[in-house]
């Protein structure tokens, strides 16, 4: 299946980063947070809200750098 980035609209090669803005996670005191969004890279999506971003296009929406 062929995505298209959702920054610059252009083909990704290879796995895109899937930018999830509804995830959950915990802290590091096991606490359970909202979190601003999680980030991973894959085939598919990790769920239904997640959207495809090439890695660059990624960092420069969340101001950060992703580590892979």
């Amino acid at each position: 299946m062929a995505f298209r980035c959702l920054d610059c609209n252009e083909p990704i090669e290879g796995d895109p980063w899937w930018y999830d803005p509804l995830a959950y996670g915990a802290d590091l005191s096991g606490q359970v947070t909202q979190l601003t969004g999680i980030v991973s890279q894959r085939s598919e999506p990790p769920t239904p809200a997640s959207a495809p971003f090439h890695k660059a296009c990624l960092e420069r929406q969340m101001g950060r750098s992703i580590e892979s």
